[in-house]
């Protein structure tokens, strides 16, 4: 929400939960929010219904429930069977909810769906944060001591806490 307001971008937000906020942009640049927002770890489109997609035979899938919603799948499933549409199901690894390294490995994004399920709502992931640019980022440090090492992405959600456009950012961790 600092990086909105210091970057003077509109915006409403919708919901605001402990691990979810819905957020109404204007002109959404899903690559620079993922890039420039630390915190961030999936943006989606919220959508109203799956009539809306064209889904192509042996289609992966991938779901992310933030909350219970058995309708959801079950009116997937049954979209599927009407349309005689072959999926995969990609079932996260852990807990209810897809990793953004699982869905860059199944390649969910450019080459699938991958929907999250919060409540009553609906999206598909438009875009994800990608662990393994910050690994490769982080090793290629011209010294890199994991032991040490502040992560780049607690970096910038601090620097965007800071609200700071244009100035000076001294930092005293700098070491």
């Amino acid at each position: 929400i600092s990086y909105f307001k210091a970057e003077k971008i509109e915006f409403e937000i919708l919901t605001r939960e402990k691990n979810v906020v819905f957020v109404n942009l204007k002109g959404l640049d899903s690559d620079k929010l993922i890039n420039q927002l630390g915190g961030i770890v999936k943006i989606g489109l919220v959508f109203e219904n799956l009539d809306q997609f064209d889904f192509y035979d042996k289609v992966k899938i991938g779901i992310s429930f933030y909350t219970e919603n058995v309708d959801f799948e079950k009116n997937l499933k049954d979209l599927f069977k009407k349309n005689r549409i072959r999926y995969v199901l990609k079932r996260p690894k852990k807990e209810d909810v897809l990793m953004p390294s699982e869905v860059i490995k199944k390649d969910l994004i450019e080459n699938g769906y991958e929907f999250l399920v919060y409540k009553e709502k609906t999206a598909r992931t438009i875009n994800v944060y990608n662990p393994f640019l910050y690994q490769e980022r982080d090793e290629k440090r011209p010294y890199y001591d994991e032991r040490i090492v502040s992560s780049i992405r607690l970096a910038k959600i601090l620097v965007n806490l800071c609200m700071l456009r244009n100035g000076l950012l001294l930092d005293p961790f700098c070491g």
